[in-house]
């Protein structure tokens, strides 16, 4: 989300930059004079101190004169603005005065360059030239005057008369101080270089850049913050109520594409590392013997013999499908086989005829629809009969896994000493109602018979919350470990799953976070490499 507002947002403002018409701007600056000759050389009467005008004030009053029609009008005269009127050469440009300087700043926008240069002298002058009027105007006015009196008074023949001499100095006096009266604001530089303000493409796509990073990061917060999804293992563990077990990441396409086991096809790789420090975590977290008062059907075997451990008969259930279950199963199994352990996986997922999730465990082994539990337990097929040895060593060719064939064939699975690691396929059709008496006795016989021959047994349940038989198979189980896909489950699910699992009396042992990008252990494939037996 955050990529792609910043690559959307720059690219609309670059298009909308070359979208804009290209328009350049221009600015002439005038002078506001503080003081006037005439008032300061021509005034002998004593001045009485006025109050001080702060200067920003009065620059501020110059700027906002400009802006009248009458000194719009001039330079629309005097400049190329054919066409053009009062408000919308006001529209395209400004006045602007600097707090620090006694300057006005006349900026003009126009299409061309020589048409800004040439409008924003133009306005500067015209304010110049109407600025100069205001200030001789009084002048002009009081010398009009005289020369009236003066007009009358020869029309009456009194130019003898000292009123006439007085008036005659009076209008030489004002003649002087027209000609010495200076404008408040001179022109100091016209507009000679335009510069291109329209459109800026660089400058908006660095602004697009940062808006897109600003609303990417705003709106990742948002998702983050309206999502109900978990995503780190504290969320997990406050809702589940259950510890961590383990982290185990996303694997890699070209692994998930062929349905491959990252344990065998990578494994000395960090993921299945992280699957063998899962099986060291569950097999030091299994009790080891049989407890008294421990009656289970799963145990008759073992009570048999009181010396021998209890068998790791572990169910691996989660919420939903699609959560990384089977895969769990799978790559389990063969670091508990790896390790010396004879170990079973049992497909207890029997909702349908034909798994449609890509990696279930029947799929990974290549066991669709082969004679599994749902045979057994309607007593079409029998357990060395549905069992499938997987030669998980790390050496191991075509011979030694026909040859482990042929050991399920005779019946033979504690004999050979090879059968690590073993299948049970879920059937060759569904079952449903594992809690039906006869079913249940069925389903303790097996679990038992398995009991009596493997070391682990790991259980690959259905969804809790999506079939009633996982509770049945839950309870049976020495332990249970729930599987949780990071991002993907709601907290309302997993709140649900929290109740389920509530009312099972089984040990929750914890939970495992799959497809985790939580992962700070930094393993390297020169450290935990596993080195490979040299050839004789």
């Amino acid at each position: 989300m955050v990529l792609a507002a910043v690559v959307v947002v720059p690219v609309v403002a670059v298009a909308l930059s070359l979208a804009e018409p290209v328009r350049y701007s221009a600015t002439a600056r005038v002078l506001l004079n503080t003081q006037n000759l005439a008032s300061s050389s021509l005034t002998t009467t004593p001045q009485v101190p006025a109050s001080p005008v702060p200067p920003e004030r009065v620059a501020d009053t110059q700027a906002q004169l400009a802006r009248v029609s009458a000194v719009v009008q001039s330079a629309l005269r005097s400049g190329p603005a054919a066409g053009m009127t009062i408000q919308q050469f006001l529209s395209t440009s400004s006045v602007s005065s600097d707090p620090n300087t006694d300057l006005l700043s006349f900026t003009v926008t126009a299409a061309t360059r020589a048409r800004a240069e040439t409008l924003a002298t133009a306005y500067a002058r015209a304010f110049t030239k109407y600025r100069s009027d205001l200030d001789t105007a009084p002048v002009r006015k009081a010398r009009a005057h005289v020369q009236t009196l003066l007009t009358e008074l020869q029309a009456q023949g009194r130019t003898a008369s000292p009123l006439y001499r007085n008036l005659q100095a009076k209008d030489q006096s004002l003649q002087s101080l027209e000609a010495l009266r200076t404008s408040n604001a001179t022109l100091v530089q016209q507009a000679l270089t335009a510069t291109q303000v329209q459109p800026k493409t660089f400058r908006n796509a660095l602004i697009g850049i940062g808006l897109g990073l600003l609303l990417g990061i705003a709106l990742a917060f948002l998702r983050q913050a309206l999502d109900g999804r978990v995503v780190t293992a504290t969320e997990v563990s406050s809702v589940l109520g259950l510890p961590l077990l383990g982290r185990l990441s996303g694997v890699r396409r070209t692994v998930r594409r062929q349905d491959a086991l990252i344990t065998v096809a990578e494994p000395n790789s960090r993921l299945a590392q992280a699957y063998r420090v899962l099986r060291a975590t569950i097999d030091s977290m299994m009790p080891r013997r049989v407890q008294p008062g421990q009656e289970t059907a799963r145990l008759i075997a073992v009570k048999q013999d009181p010396r021998r451990e209890i068998c790791h008969l572990i169910a691996i259930t989660s919420a939903t499908s699609g959560e990384g279950r089977s895969t769990t199963v799978a790559n389990l199994g063969v670091a508990f086989a790896r390790a010396g352990r004879r170990v079973v996986l049992v497909n207890a997922d029997m909702r349908s005829t034909t798994d449609e999730r890509p990696t279930s465990l029947d799929r990974l082994f290549g066991l669709e629809l082969q004679v599994g539990v749902a045979d057994i337990i309607r007593r079409q097929a029998s357990l060395d009969g549905a069992l499938t040895c997987r030669d998980m060593s790390l050496r191991h060719d075509a011979e030694s896994s026909a040859t482990a064939d042929a050991a399920v064939d005779d019946g033979r699975v504690e004999d050979d000493p090879r059968a690590s690691l073993w299948v049970l396929p879920a059937g060759s059709s569904p079952v449903a109602d594992l809690g039906d008496p006869t079913r249940s006795s069925r389903l303790d016989d097996l679990l038992g018979e398995l009991a009596s021959r493997f070391d682990v047994v790991l259980i690959d349940a259905p969804p809790l919350l999506l079939s009633a038989d996982s509770l049945e198979l839950v309870r049976r189980a020495d332990a249970a470990v729930v599987v949780v896909r990071a991002n993907r489950i709601a907290q309302s699910t997993l709140a649900e799953l929290a109740r389920v699992l509530s009312s099972s009396p089984v040990y929750k042992m914890g939970f495992v976070l799959t497809d985790s990008n939580e992962d700070r252990y930094a393993y390297t494939r020169e450290r935990f490499a596993l080195k490979r037996p040299q050839a004789a």
